[in-house]
């Protein structure tokens, strides 16, 4: 029997059948003999660190309350985005869209994966200096309503991909935190009829623990939005693993939550 040894004991590697890590074959650089466990350069390589982001359709970013779009029909289906769609200044919240799907809510994590989610979505954590060159912007994009009558005061537009607007002093805890209470484990698309998110959409049995509001109520329909805390300070992570604090800017709770109230401070 035949023993093998590696010919540098400091190298310590596991053969494999072939190279599985990062995701995107284009961002191999290294080739790994599947017989020999060789390591080699892959020929005329060259830095591209881009190419290692692992960008992920499910990951959306977003700032501000759901805004709906679409009129429901088969080649113009209901969409909510972000009433701040874009963000500000490079600037918003990101979160895995499916994983919303399955549990109501946007998830709050630690840095580590919170970082972690950045670089799924082809980005990273923000700076303290940029944050506070994101908290004194003024205004940016919005996605606007349209003329028809809100629905319980969230403005919809029948346009596909909606209409656009402006709001004022986007980076504010009001539109970071998430204030949606979708249903647990319904996909928020919506009623083809009706058209209203599935937070506020009644069901016709009674809720049981498989359909629950995020909030963990069984309300029928489920209270949303939810203002708590649009009142209060928060905390949002930094690139070097601090965090910056954000003050509500004379948020109350009684705010429209689709309205421009008051600054905040960072």
């Amino acid at each position: 029997m035949s023993k093998c040894t590696t010919r540098q004991q400091s190298l310590k590697f596991q053969v494999i059948p072939a190279s599985t890590f990062p995701q995107i074959p284009s961002a191999r650089v290294l080739n790994i003999n599947p017989t020999t466990a060789e390591l080699s350069f892959q020929s005329a390589s060259t830095p591209d660190y881009e190419s290692l982001l692992i960008p992920d359709d499910d990951i959306h970013c977003d700032l501000g309350p759901p805004v709906r779009s679409g009129d429901g029909s088969a080649s113009n289906l209901y969409h909510w985005v972000g009433r701040f769609p874009n963000g500000v200044k490079g600037i918003c919240r990101m979160f895995d869209n499916k994983n919303k799907q399955k549990i109501g809510k946007k998830q709050n994590l630690g840095y580590l994966d919170a970082a972690a989610l950045c670089a799924k979505g082809a980005a990273r954590l923000p700076t303290l200096a940029e944050l506070q060159t994101a908290a004194a912007a003024t205004s940016a994009v919005t996605s606007a309503g349209g003329t028809q009558v809100p629905v319980s005061g969230e403005p919809s537009s029948s346009v596909a991909g909606g209409t656009q607007g402006t709001g004022t002093y986007p980076l504010r805890p009001m539109n970071i935190l998430d204030l949606w209470n979708w249903e647990i484990n319904i996909e928020p698309a919506g009623t083809l009829s009706g058209g209203y998110s599935t937070c506020r959409r009644t069901i016709p049995a009674k809720r049981t623990a498989t359909n629950l509001c995020a909030d963990g109520s069984a309300s029928d329909p489920c209270p949303c939005p939810t203002t708590a805390g649009i009142d209060a300070s928060m905390k949002v992570w930094t690139y070097n693993g601090r965090q910056a604090q954000f003050t509500s800017g004379g948020t109350t709770t009684s705010d429209d939550i689709w309205g421009n109230p008051g600054k905040h401070l960072i």
